[in-house]
């Protein structure tokens, strides 16, 4: 993660604490949408590791390509959900292996509208992602339990569907 801390002192951080926040614009949350279908939009995309145990009780690298999402529009969801505010943010990661890497170039063609990606870098494709892509899909959450050493956790997994039809791009 790109951070940009300019030093401080520790009279600057006293200041700091005596000023308000009303020019600070809040920042969008992060939900787990019902289910339903979205007009979504591309906000920004990029490779993620963190050290984890394996089988072996190994540490090794686990590397997965983060994406987010802001709700453009929410078109449908069940009578009993809440409507999910505009601009609240959506993430999808795909595992960073031979078999999750197809996922994530296959998803970006179909957001950005393309039949091929070929000769795009992952870097090119992570750039695109901040031109703010719009495209209609489903969402879809489901829990899993976990196994071996993991038995007792539950994962939620959010997929999401891409209405082929409605890919489009708006700056």
């Amino acid at each position: 993660m790109n951070r940009n801390f300019a030093p401080m002192s520790l009279l600057d951080l006293d200041e700091e604490l005596n000023q308000t926040l009303d020019d600070t614009e809040s920042a969008p949350e992060f939900i787990e949408p019902p289910d339903g279908k979205y007009r979504l939009k591309t906000v920004k995309a990029g490779l993620k590791g963190k050290e984890v145990e394996n089988k072996e009780g190994e540490e090794e690298l686990q590397v997965r390509m983060n994406c987010v999402y802001a709700v453009v529009k929410t078109y449908e969801i069940g009578d009993d959900q809440s409507p999910v505010p505009d601009g609240t943010l959506v993430g999808e990661g795909f595992n960073w292996t031979a078999e999750g890497r197809p996922y994530f170039k296959t998803r970006c063609e179909k957001i950005f509208g393309v039949e091929s990606v070929k000769g795009a870098t992952v870097k090119d494709l992570a750039e695109e992602f901040k031109n703010s892509h719009e495209f209609d899909c489903t969402i879809r959450t489901s829990e899993t339990k976990g196994s071996g050493p993991n038995k007792g956790k539950v994962y939620r997994n959010t997929r999401i569907a891409i209405l082929a039809e409605a890919a489009t791009t708006e700056a």
